[in-house]
């Protein structure tokens, strides 16, 4: 009877560490499988984030329109400007001086990207880019009459434009005229051309044209 159960007592002692050791590698498979689930999870919110910033969205400010003076205003009027890239513009300019009508269309070239708030650049014109002024006396009746005509001619000057707030900006160039000018005249106002002007910058179209860039990319701008 005692070998009975001094051989129970024994076997007692020698089950208790492998249980006890069985049950904490049990408890250590759950602990590791639910690791692995919130891994998992976690690893599959990171990869939805990416997919969704790198979803193309619209640049930003693709587009200007403004008021001012000079040949790119056509003038004294409104320029339109379109920004298809971060350092090449298209534009026209619509406006008029003294009863004359004034038009304007070019190109323009940008050293730095449309997010820099100061952009120095190059613009290249076509269109009016003076007004001729004739005057004529009559000396039977001693009156005067004027009229006035458009010159016509390119122009290639630089400038810069300065954002202040993210949307609106101002713009200044100097330009350089290229005509033919008229027998017996002269101009009055010197040869070389200033612009000035301030303009709204927005979102021409949904989708945007040229280069697209990320969420992220679109917050730094």
């Amino acid at each position: 009877m005692k070998k009975a159960i001094v051989l129970l007592l024994s076997m007692i002692f020698i089950l208790l560490p492998c249980l006890s050791f069985a049950g904490k590698e049990y408890d250590t498979e759950e602990q590791l499988n639910a690791e692995e689930e919130f891994e998992a999870e976690e690893q599959l919110d990171i990869d939805e984030q990416l997919e969704t910033e790198e979803q193309p969205v619209s640049p930003p400010n693709n587009a200007r329109i403004g008021l001012g003076f000079g040949i790119p205003y056509g003038m004294l009027g409104v320029n339109f400007e379109v920004l298809p890239s971060d350092y090449f513009s298209i534009l026209l300019g619509v406006g008029g001086y003294q009863g004359v009508l004034g038009l304007a269309v070019g190109l323009r070239g940008y050293v730095s990207p449309r997010s820099s708030i100061f952009r120095p650049r190059l613009t290249f014109l076509c269109g009016t880019v003076g007004v001729l002024t004739k005057t004529t006396y009559n000396y039977y009746n001693y009156k005067k009459s004027t009229t006035r005509d458009p010159i016509t001619g390119t122009a290639l000057g630089v400038g810069f434009s300065w954002k202040y707030s993210p949307k609106w900006g101002m713009d200044f160039d100097i330009l350089y005229p290229f005509f033919n000018k008229p027998v017996g005249t002269s101009q009055s106002d010197g040869t070389l051309k200033v612009s000035l002007g301030f303009g709204y910058y927005y979102t021409a179209k949904k989708g945007g044209f040229g280069k697209k860039y990320t969420k992220e990319q679109r917050v730094t701008q």
